[in-house]
């Protein structure tokens, strides 16, 4: 077992102003790697994509000729794979660390059974690892439940392209992440194919999938969601983000009006955002619906924790199916600065200060990526340890050096601070 690697970060007073680069979105990343695939736009052709550990995955899977295909714990790549590899005939073994084998696939599963498909689970009934037996033949009418993940919904509109005619796709279960959803929806518009969401029914309609010319990716509005939280925490920081737009097609461009509940306003300018605090009348509790942006919760609940501000957080329950249970997570680590997530039923929950904080911080990531780099942020109150600087490699790998351009301290120990 690999010993943590220990990082002691604590805030220096903010330089400004700042210019932080943020990576490419990952979500158009993946989405534009698995349609690039199908127009067989070749390795070397592709446009320039996401950084992060999940794409590499991706691409490499998509590239290579192995029979076996290990994701580690990135869920989107490897059920956006699943259905790919399904749907062209690619009959391989698809695998991934203990994170990703706790993350259920039955619902795609089944969908692409319905399809003529059989996939084959290698240990637990309704996860990974899985082999692909048989190709999808045909794309039936398809009810799919979404209540634990939209990536189900979008690996199959994907796939849908691969089969004449017009498709329908049913949506069952709690509705949430919608915005990923139209995020598919719009790319594939982009691709040459239209669609129609009625109600809980999507019909992808019968055309030719047609590479766009340029293909580009935008910045990714979920990695800018530390940094409005940062904003937030210190109000004398002046943060430019490189590359974002007001018109992007990321369901997290809500940032830019959620934190103004915070103080943080958002002026786009040609090249990216400039954020500045303004000071605002602080409320007794704020209320945010966070069920179409489940990515920017962690940012949100550590600028909540530095405003000293209660929230009530309402439709964040996919959390628990993430890379890491991230209620759990949240609660352990906000217990050392005095602050809890209290249930209020099954889908909301009370951010309130519970207790005194602890002197001393130690933050266990569980190997998850936003974890990691939202907890950081709380160094600009208090020095704080954190176990696992290497797990921001899925998403943002050079995170670590955007905060040091923002004065914050890094210290690496092996051993468990006490």
């Amino acid at each position: 077992m690999t010993k943590p690697n220990w990082i002691k970060i604590q805030s220096l007073p903010p330089l400004s102003p700042v210019k932080i680069a943020l990576p490419l979105s990952k979500s158009l990343s993946n989405r534009i790697l698995i349609l690039s695939h199908f127009c067989r736009i070749s390795e070397n052709e592709l446009p320039l994509l996401s950084d992060s550990r999940d794409t590499q995955l991706l691409q490499k899977a998509l590239y290579s000729n192995s029979e076996s295909m290990d994701f580690m714990d990135a869920g989107t790549p490897s059920r956006l794979a699943l259905a790919y590899f399904t749907a062209t005939g690619r009959l391989v073994t698809i695998t991934g660390n203990q994170s990703l084998k706790k993350r259920s696939i039955r619902p795609l599963v089944d969908a692409l059974i319905l399809g003529g498909a059989e996939i084959e689970y290698l240990e637990n009934e309704g996860f990974f690892p899985v082999r692909i037996a048989k190709k999808m033949t045909h794309f039936p009418e398809i009810t799919i439940d979404r209540s634990e993940s939209s990536q189900f919904v979008t690996a199959l509109l994907l796939v849908s392209v691969l089969f004449s005619g017009d498709k329908h796709l049913y949506l069952q279960g709690t509705e949430h992440s919608n915005e990923y959803i139209s995020m598919t929806l719009q790319v594939l518009q982009e691709w040459g194919i239209e669609s129609s969401w009625k109600d809980d029914v999507l019909t992808v309609f019968g055309g030719c999938l047609t590479c766009p010319h340029p293909i580009t990716v935008e910045a990714d509005w979920s990695a800018a969601s530390y940094f409005y939280a940062l904003q937030a925490i210190q109000p004398e920081q002046s943060l430019f983000l490189d590359g974002l737009t007001s018109s992007s097609k990321q369901g997290d461009r809500a940032l830019s009006s959620i934190f103004q509940q915070f103080g943080v306003e958002s002026r786009f300018e040609t090249q990216g955002v400039q954020l500045q605090f303004v000071h605002i009348k602080k409320q007794n509790l704020i209320t945010l619906d966070l069920a179409d942006v489940p990515d920017v919760v962690p940012s949100i609940v550590v600028a909540a924790v530095g405003r000293n501000q209660e929230l009530l957080l309402k439709g964040i329950q996919n959390l628990k199916y993430k890379e890491s249970n991230r209620i759990d997570v949240m609660n352990e680590n906000l217990q050392g600065f005095g602050w809890q997530l209290v249930a209020q039923n099954d889908h909301d929950y009370l951010l309130k200060q519970t207790h005194i904080p602890q002197e001393k911080i130690n933050i266990k990531t569980h190997a998850d990526h936003r974890m990691a780099m939202a907890f950081s942020l709380l160094a600009s109150k208090q020095p704080l340890f954190i176990d696992d600087i290497e797990c921001v490699e899925k998403s943002f790998p050079l995170f670590w050096k955007a905060l040091q351009s923002c004065n914050f301290e890094f210290n690496l120990s092996e051993n468990e601070p006490k």
